[in-house]
C-alpha cells in the first residue's frame, strides 16, 4: 500500500512539473492606431474579417559569398531546419478554442458579433470568394502554416494556381485595415476587425567566416510582434545570394467607416519558455568545402556546395500546443481589452 502511495505521489509530481514546465517571458504591448477612442460612435456590432494563427514549422536559410579578387571559389552555406511531431489536429483545435474566446470576450463586453451572411451583402465583397474556415491553408511566407477556425467563414480575393490566397496590396499602410474600414461603411457603421497571430522557432543570423559562408540559426519558440521572414529567391530575375522579404506581424486591429481604428501587437517577443531548448546550429562553407556543426547531431561534410544540411528540432506536440495557445491567449485578452476600454471613450 505504501508503495502504491508512493508511486501515485511520484506520478502526480511528475505530472504537475510537465503540465506547468510552459511559461512565458516578458510580455511588452504596443499600439497604433488613430482616434481610436471615436470607435465608441460606431455600432457596437463587429464582424471578424479574418482570423488566423500562423506557425513556423520549417526554416530554410542559405548565405552567399562570391570568390575574393585574390583566388578562392565561390562559398554558400545552406541549413534547413523542420519541427518534428507538430500535429496538425493539435493545431487547428488551438485555432478553434483561440476563435471561441476571441467571440466570446467581445460578446460578455456587450458586443454583436456580425455573421457571414450579413457581411456577404457588403458591396466591397461583390466579387470576393466565401471561404469556409477549419483547415490548415498555404501561405506564401516560407515555412509557415496558417490555421483558419472551423465556424468562421470570410472573404477573399480569390487563390492563386498554388492555392493561396491572394493578397490586397497597397503602397502604404495594411491593404486589409483598408479594406475593412470600406466594409465596415458597407454594413452600417459597424467595427470590423482582424486577428492575425504568428510564431515562429527559428532565429536566423547571417554572416560571413573568413573566406567564405556561414548560416547561424538560434532555435527560440516566440510569438513575434513586426518582423520579416527572408528566404532564399528561387523564382524569376534573381542573381546568386538572392533572397525574398516577407514582412509578418501578430496583430489585433478593429476599426470603423470613418477610418477610427486600434491595433495592438508586441513591441518585442513573446517567448515561450520550457517548450524547444535554446539551441544554436551553425553551417559554413570555405572555399568549396562544406563545414557543418550542430548541437542536435553531426552534420556530414560533403564536396557538394549547393547541397542542403537538414535537421530535425525534437519538439513535444503537447508541450508546444500548450505553450503556444499560453502566449496566444495572453495577447488576445490583453488587447481585447484595451480595445474595449478604447471603444468606451476611454472609460
Amino acid at each position: 500500500m505504501k508503495t502504491r502511495s508512493l508511486f501515485l505521489s511520484l506520478l502526480f509530481s511528475t505530472l504537475f512539473i510537465t503540465v506547468n514546465a510552459q511559461s512565458l517571458g516578458e510580455f511588452k504591448e504596443q499600439y497604433a492606431g488613430q482616434r481610436s477612442k471615436k470607435l465608441k460612435d460606431s455600432q457596437k456590432k463587429i464582424y471578424i474579417a479574418q482570423f488566423k494563427t500562423n506557425y513556423e514549422v520549417y526554416k530554410d536559410a542559405s548565405s552567399y559569398k562570391a570568390k575574393g579578387m585574390f583566388g578562392g571559389g565561390n562559398a554558400k552555406a545552406k541549413l534547413a531546419l523542420a519541427l518534428d511531431s507538430i500535429n496538425p489536429l493539435d493545431l487547428q483545435n488551438m485555432t478553434n478554442e483561440l476563435f471561441i474566446d476571441f467571440k466570446d470576450q467581445l460578446i460578455a463586453q456587450g458586443f454583436e458579433i456580425v455573421t457571414a451572411d450579413a457581411a456577404s451583402k457588403a458591396d466591397s465583397y461583390a466579387d470576393y470568394q466565401r471561404m469556409e474556415g477549419g483547415e490548415l491553408i498555404p501561405t506564401d511566407v516560407p515555412g509557415f502554416v496558417s490555421v483558419t477556425p472551423v465556424g468562421h467563414s470570410y472573404f477573399v480575393k480569390g487563390l492563386d494556381k498554388n492555392g493561396v490566397e491572394k493578397k490586397k496590396y497597397s503602397l502604404v499602410g495594411d491593404p486589409d485595415l483598408k479594406m475593412n474600414k470600406k466594409v465596415a461603411k458597407d454594413l452600417g457603421n459597424i467595427i470590423v476587425a482582424k486577428v492575425d497571430l504568428f510564431l515562429m522557432f527559428s532565429d536566423q543570423k547571417q554572416g560571413w567566416s573568413p573566406g567564405g559562408a556561414k548560416v547561424k540559426i538560434k532555435t527560440n519558440l516566440r510569438m513575434v510582434g513586426a518582423t520579416t521572414v527572408t528566404a532564399e529567391k528561387k523564382k524569376g530575375l534573381r542573381f546568386k545570394g538572392a533572397y525574398t522579404s516577407h514582412p509578418i506581424k501578430s496583430s489585433i486591429s478593429f476599426i470603423d467607416q470613418k477610418g477610427n481604428y486600434f491595433e495592438g501587437t508586441l513591441k518585442k517577443p513573446l517567448e515561450v519558455n520550457g517548450v524547444l531548448e535554446k539551441e544554436t546550429i551553425k553551417v559554413s562553407q570555405s572555399n568549396g568545402i562544406y563545414k557543418g556543426t550542430t548541437s542536435f547531431s553531426y552534420a556530414t561534410p560533403d564536396m557538394e556546395t549547393t547541397k542542403r544540411s537538414y535537421q530535425t528540432v525534437k519538439v513535444d506536440p503537447s508541450q508546444y500546443a500548450q505553450g503556444a495557445k499560453m502566449a496566444m491567449k495572453k495577447f488576445m485578452k490583453f488587447h481585447v481589452n484595451a480595445f474595449v476600454w478604447n471603444a468606451n471613450g476611454g472609460k
